[in-house]
């Protein structure tokens, strides 16, 4: 028996594809899995035709009721089911992933200007001549003109691998993903110190003695003579307001120097910046003219080499091994202790700088964004 106006189309003439009187109803598949969202399921409210278990297409258009308006029902419901399905299923993991990134024939090595920088770019050049003969990529190093200027690069994919101190790798791994390799070993030991220094002559002992004193900082990415000379004066209850003039020099040997001739009262550096050559030649007995009156404890831990974590993963291996191959080959200590007085290098994990983001939760949060 059929429905008030209702049209009845014989399944027989469709027994091609009765789908395709269905389909061509509509503007789009049932559940399209491209649509996404609420626009998946508005596809199936348009379903303008519902069957019969004779295999009649009916026209939902006639205002029908009982039996017809349940199977309409039960039909959208079972492909508003099928649609929840697929978007739930695109949902969870079918987006693919992103494309690998090619290789990069031209790798660009930075490194920060922490000591005099045509020392820095001599010693640069030997290190990327060696990378390049164990890669076989055209590895060049480039002195950036401070600590902040390696973590932008890496940011905007223009340095590949950044010779770094301890706060510049936290800042860019917390940045761009940026994935320590290796870090340097002085005297055995894969962490150093931070010092301040005055001036034999300044009447400075202690640093509550440093009030109303010039000071010289370093770069203010710099652990060593940046933040750590803060934790220190905060943990001596010394507040760096009460400081003097203040000025910020990224050179940490010539922070040594001006100390040492007397341009400033005193000085942050690294463990230990007045043997970096050259200091003992701007200023005779440097080590004699300055003092320590304050170290770190417990000591930071060493300053890392990191590389970019979006290069191409297998490019990304072959230059971590010939980094590490770098830190132990005896032909290569000569332009590793000019470069930052490193001895060696070991391999290094974002773990080892934990500690360090303590130290910045004390003194300045805001670094860690």
């Amino acid at each position: 028996m059929g429905h008030p106006e209702v049209q009845v189309i014989d399944a027989r003439r469709l027994d091609r594809d009765s789908d395709v009187a269905f389909q061509e109803r509509l503007p789009g598949p049932l559940a399209n899995p491209d649509a996404g969202g609420a626009e998946g399921l508005l596809v199936l409210r348009r379903e303008p035709f519902a069957t019969d278990r004779h295999a009649h297409w009916y026209s939902s258009r006639a205002n029908s009721g009982g039996r017809f308006q349940g199977r309409v029902q039960m039909k959208l419901r079972y492909l508003a089911s099928v649609a929840v399905v697929a978007l739930l299923t695109i949902g969870c993991g079918s987006t693919p992933a992103p494309a690998e990134a090619p290789v990069k024939q031209d790798v660009v090595m930075g490194f920060v200007p922490s000591q005099t920088t045509s020392i820095v770019q001599t010693n640069a050049t030997l290190i990327a001549d060696y990378l390049s003969k164990k890669t076989g990529y055209h590895v060049t190093g480039q002195v950036l003109t401070s600590y902040a200027a390696v973590t932008e690069g890496m940011t905007s994919n223009q340095v590949d691998i950044g010779w770094v101190g301890p706060l510049d790798y936290v800042i860019a791994h917390q940045k761009n993903g940026a994935e320590a390799v290796t870090k340097s070993v002085r005297r055995g030991l894969p962490s150093y110190k931070a010092f301040i220094i005055v001036n034999v002559n300044s009447g400075i002992n202690s640093i509550a003695d440093l009030k109303g004193k010039k000071f010289a900082f370093g770069d203010p990415t710099s652990a060593s003579s940046n933040l750590y000379p803060h934790y220190m004066m905060s943990k001596a209850g010394f507040d760096a307001k009460n400081l003097g003039q203040t000025v910020n020099i990224s050179n940490q040997t010539q922070i040594a120097v001006n100390v040492c001739q007397g341009v400033v009262d005193a000085g942050a550096i690294y463990d230990d910046a007045r043997t970096n050559a050259g200091a003992d030649t701007s200023c005779p007995g440097i080590m004699t003219k300055t003092k320590i009156i304050a170290t770190t404890d417990p000591p930071i831990p060493g300053d890392p080499q990191m590389i970019r974590h979006n290069l191409n993963p297998a490019q990304k291996a072959k230059l971590k091994a010939a980094m590490l191959a770098l830190g132990t080959d005896p032909t290569m200590a000569d332009p590793l202790k000019k470069l930052y007085t490193i001895d060696s290098l070991a391999p290094a994990t974002d773990h080892d700088y934990d500690n360090l983001r303590d130290v910045i939760r004390t003194v300045n949060p805001a670094l860690l964004g």
